[in-house]
């Protein structure tokens, strides 16, 4: 059984600097991934698409030449292109885990400009090596490339080999929950991380999920070219936000052509030929929509489930989400858990940050907390 001083399950965006501030430090460190290194933030989700949404953007505006004084003809989007011009920004950026958004988003703009201006802060998008190959070239340390599942409170198995260490963090990430939709087993369907792999135009998209993730998509192809239905089981658009924001964006959506149903309760879904029917009870508008591609952005939920955490003894809330204290600590001494499941932000900057909390703790003496986050 090989014996190491810490395991990283996950290599998000607080793995790979954790590993290496570990390693730094003298410890003997394993790192776990079963997909690719990154995590979310550059695989499937900010660095895509915003590159997405910048040649959206590049098309919308193009088409309204005629408010800034020139023409353009037919605008015609080539959707092979914009997944390759996405798919190349996405390869560096996987390869080099570690730079700050605003640095992956400068590389998006300056990709998405087909290079026609530099960035004067281009300096700060330094040469930091891949997240797969500074992994592997831990001084001490080992990649194990699989599915890890803990065997005890303080043994993970990943292909077939079980390993031990005295401290576990835990950095699985999360994925696009798919649940409380009728008939959704019995049709094809999107998330945003199939989203990625697609290089055509669908005829019309139906998104159900009208907050980010879904508005984000809904505009984007609808700028693309689709007709869009964005379908919402809220009474109105992010119901986190502001009423009177929630009504502005709908508004300008509405002036985009895209439909908004909203209140749309006991959803369920159904082949329609070659389409989809989406039916719908709403207190206005037709019991059923139909489209031919359907995208679910209904939530996230942690990755959490098959990992044996019951073998291990940590404690998990209703949610999945494993349950952590104020400095990330599990219910386990030994095992942390950091990022996106732990349901303490779902984001690149509170995961990193995750990261800033355990690693001065660990090594520095510091007492720093989630609760002291801005």
């Amino acid at each position: 059984m090989p014996t190491f001083d810490a395991i990283i399950i996950g290599t998000g965006q607080a793995g790979p600097a954790l590993a290496r501030r570990l390693a730094g430090a003298g410890m003997k460190v394993a790192v776990a991934e079963r997909g690719r290194f990154g995590g979310t933030c550059v695989n499937t989700g900010c660095t895509p698409t915003k590159a997405m949404v910048a040649s959206a953007y590049a098309a919308h505006v193009a088409r309204r030449g005629a408010d800034y004084g020139f023409s353009t003809g037919e605008i015609k989007v080539d959707m092979k292109r914009v997944k390759a011009a996405k798919d190349e920004i996405v390869r560096p950026s996987s390869a080099r885990v570690g730079r700050s958004m605003g640095q992956i988003l400068f590389q998006v703009l300056r990709t998405s400009a087909n290079a026609l201006w530099v960035s004067p802060l281009s300096y700060l998008r330094p040469s930091t090596p891949g997240a797969q190959r500074s992994m592997r070239n831990l001084k001490d340390g080992a990649v194990y490339q699989g599915h890890a599942r803990f065997v005890a409170p303080h043994g993970v198995e990943v292909g077939g080999e079980v390993l031990s260490a005295d401290k576990i963090f835990i950095n699985v990430g999360g994925r696009a929950t798919t649940s409380g939709i009728a008939g959704l087993d019995q049709v094809p369907f999107l998330t945003n991380s199939s989203m990625m792999e697609v290089d055509f135009l669908p005829r019309h998209l139906l998104v159900v999920g009208g907050s980010y993730i879904g508005l984000e998509f809904g505009q984007m192809f609808r700028r693309f070219g689709s007709e869009v239905t964005i379908v919402e089981m809220g009474p109105r658009l992010i119901g986190r936000e502001d009423e009177d924001v929630s009504k502005a964006v709908a508004d300008f959506l509405g002036r985009e052509g895209i439909n908004v149903r909203t209140g749309a309760k006991c959803l369920h879904a159904a082949n329609r030929g070659n389409e989809i029917a989406l039916g719908l009870d709403c207190t206005e508008g037709a019991p059923e929509v139909v489209g031919s591609h359907l995208l679910v952005a209904i939530g996230r939920r942690p990755n959490t489930d098959d990992l044996g955490l019951d073998r291990a003894g940590v404690k998990t809330n209703g949610r999945g989400y494993i349950e952590a204290d104020d400095e990330l600590r599990t219910s386990v001494p030994g095992i942390w858990a950091l990022g996106d499941c732990n349901g303490r932000g779902a984001f690149t900057h509170t995961a990193w940050n995750d990261y800033e909390i355990v690693a001065p703790n660990l090594l520095d003496g510091e007492k720093r907390g989630v609760s002291h986050r801005n």
